[in-house]
């Protein structure tokens, strides 16, 4: 293990716990967005409480987190194991930052930032099955969930790589524990037989 792999890890930690909405909030606000909304310090709280352009700036950021860490990791000229973990513990890093005593956000923009910069194949692959899935669920969250999860799978038809499979698996895995609330809210409702989630326009 060479200081240029623990590095790369680190970093996508460290930068993965630069948490967008709670900084931007506070900038502008003095508030903790934890304390606001849905408590929760990600884009789609930002959004909904101070507006779209709220929402599509604190996207921005963290989704540049996970692009950031992964292109730092390339020029480190780590192993592409090191590169994915870099990944990993970028979003590790956003969901539990250290400096936030372990309260971060829920991960989905920093995950998109890491698939696009890993591979822009992946990152349509996720797309699509979301559209689909969209179309025949009309569930913003749970399409959204079920094409992060679906995606290691169809990912490995086409790539054959048990290595990145395991890689998207891991970060689904993360996803999904960061979104059990919402999870566990969504199977209440449809046991309940109620209707769609209303409009949704992000995350």
């Amino acid at each position: 293990m060479s200081w240029s792999e623990v590095g790369s890890v680190t970093f996508g930690y460290m930068l993965g716990c630069l948490n967008a909405a709670y900084y931007i909030v506070l900038w502008n606000t003095g508030k903790d967005i934890r304390d606001l909304g849905s408590r929760n310090p990600g884009a789609r709280n930002a959004g909904r409480i101070f507006g779209k352009s709220i929402f599509l700036l604190t996207f921005f950021f963290d989704a540049i987190k996970g692009v950031i860490a992964i292109a730092i990791s390339y020029h480190l000229d780590v192993s592409i194991m090191w590169v994915l973990l870099a990944g990993i513990f970028t979003v590790v890093g956003h969901i539990w930052p250290i400096q936030l005593r372990f309260r971060g956000g829920k991960g989905i923009s920093v995950y998109i930032g890491v698939i696009s910069a890993l591979s822009i194949f992946i990152l349509g692959t996720l797309l699509g099955l979301f559209f689909i899935l969209y179309l025949l669920l009309r569930k913003f969250t749970l399409s959204g969930l079920s094409a992060i999860s679906l995606l290691p799978f169809v990912t490995y038809l086409f790539v054959q790589s048990a290595e990145t499979s395991l890689f998207l698996l891991t970060l689904a895995g993360l996803i999904l524990y960061a979104h059990r609330k919402d999870i566990d809210k969504e199977y209440r409702r449809i046991k309940r037989g109620e209707g769609n989630e209303g409009r949704v326009s992000y995350f």
